[in-house]
């Protein structure tokens, strides 16, 4: 089974992405461009640079797959201030 990973550099993600590794997997990764790899385990991952915003990076992204496990999250501040 192919599984896509979205957010695989945070903490949840890259937990999954070692589950999924440990399960004998081969799991891909949508990784934007800039995101440091070095929390992901080395070796037997696909990784796909992309933003899940860049539609065509997406579309190759989920190619092929059989289920997408989504732990992309915006961190930060957004949105209007309370005052």
């Amino acid at each position: 089974m192919t599984v896509l990973l979205t957010g695989a550099t945070g903490l949840l993600g890259s937990h999954l992405t070692d589950l999924l590794l440990a399960r004998g997997e081969r799991p891909r990764v949508l990784v934007r461009p800039g995101d440091s790899l070095a929390g992901l385990a080395q070796g037997g991952i696909d990784i796909f640079w992309g933003d899940i915003a860049d539609r065509a990076a997406l579309e190759a992204a989920v190619a092929g797959v059989d289920s997408v496990l989504h732990c992309a999250a915006r961190t930060g501040p957004w949105g209007d201030e309370i005052e």
